[in-house]
């Protein structure tokens, strides 16, 4: 049972790697939402480099949004995982209701 249940797992890691490296790719170049974000983002990005911080000014700055932005992924790599495997889930156990 064992080797079935790590058989799976290793499955399961190929798949959500190949879907979170593709088809969601894909995806977030088709999402409005996703592109307006990224827009907004790049402008104010563009507005925080004019207002004329010190260098470690903007280097803590950039360390604060970086670190944001690592937990954001983070974030969101967990959760697309685990919408992942409820998928595989939900499907299986629809299999064995039928």
């Amino acid at each position: 049972m064992h080797g079935l249940r790590h058989s799976c797992a290793t499955l399961l890691n190929y798949l959500w790697g190949k879907r979170i490296h593709g088809a969601l790719e894909a995806s977030l170049q088709q999402d409005e939402d996703f592109q307006k974000a990224t827009r907004i983002s790049n402008s104010e990005q563009d507005n925080l480099d004019t207002i004329g911080l010190s260098s470690e000014q903007t280097k803590a700055v950039n360390r604060a949004i970086s670190a944001s932005n690592a937990a954001g992924a983070e974030y969101g790599r967990v959760a697309y995982r685990q919408g992942f495997s409820d998928s595989l889930k939900l499907l299986s156990e629809l299999r064995h209701l039928s």
